[in-house]
């Protein structure tokens, strides 16, 4: 294609674009950010001097609309700025120790428990279920009993340890 065929067909499709909205509210936003930009100096010199518009002079008087904070409120223990810039969570010093807020009836004080239980396994019991019910872990009981498999057997004798 000859250059001047090629010049014409994009001279074409400008004129089509020149009925597009877009296009007109792109060079528009182009301009308001050229002056917004740009600041006082454009603004208030050409529109100010003819008293068309004061807005920048007015707000060069007052105090800035964003500013840093002079005084610092005190910071939630969870959360630390990091440089002004993220937040990094902070864990406390304390060790947190769980309390029992409420039990069943009949349940009885399994958590101040202070000596060896010797339990006899009933029908239907597993290993799982009587670790949770005295609130020890599984490989307390199977450690404590030497125990290889989870198979246990009704009569058998556990060893229970404090926890």
């Amino acid at each position: 294609m000859p250059p001047s065929n090629i010049f014409q067909s994009v001279v074409r499709k400008l004129k089509g674009s020149s009925r597009d909205p877009f296009l007109y509210l792109g060079i528009t936003a182009v301009l308001l950010l050229g002056v917004v930009s740009t600041g006082p100096g454009i603004a208030s010199t050409s529109l100010n001097s003819q008293g068309l518009f004061s807005l920048f002079e007015e707000n060069l008087s007052r105090e800035p609309c964003l500013r840093p904070a002079i005084k610092s409120s005190p910071e939630s223990p969870d959360f630390l700025f990091v440089q002004q810039a993220s937040l990094k969570a902070v864990l406390p010093p304390v060790a947190i120790t769980s309390q029992v807020l409420g039990m069943w009836m009949g349940e009885g004080d399994i958590s101040q428990r202070r000596e060896i239980t010797e339990y006899v396994v009933e029908e239907g019991d597993s290993l799982w279920a009587i670790a949770e019910r005295f609130n020890v872990s599984l490989d307390t009981i199977l450690w404590a009993n030497s125990i290889k498999s989870l198979l246990i057997q009704p009569g058998q004798k556990l060893l229970i340890l404090p926890v």
